[in-house]
């Protein structure tokens, strides 16, 4: 609901966030659209700003960790 209350103030398009439908099908949606399962024990990650000096190096930002 929070996503697209956002969505809805800062397009200033009347995007009913308060209807639960509409979030219920749009957050649906979405989780269908994520690229493993939300059951996964895979978890997606992403280092956000990332430090390059001589000794530590990322080369990769984001990915998925498995415990």
């Amino acid at each position: 609901m929070f996503l697209l209350f956002v969505a809805a103030d800062k397009t200033k398009m009347a995007i009913p966030y308060e209807d639960r439908e509409v979030v219920k099908c749009v957050y649906s949606k979405f989780n269908k659209s994520l690229y493993f399962s939300p059951a996964s024990s895979k978890i997606a990650f992403t280092v956000r700003d990332p430090v390059h000096t001589g000794i530590y190096r990322v080369s990769d930002p984001r990915g998925f960790a498995q415990r």
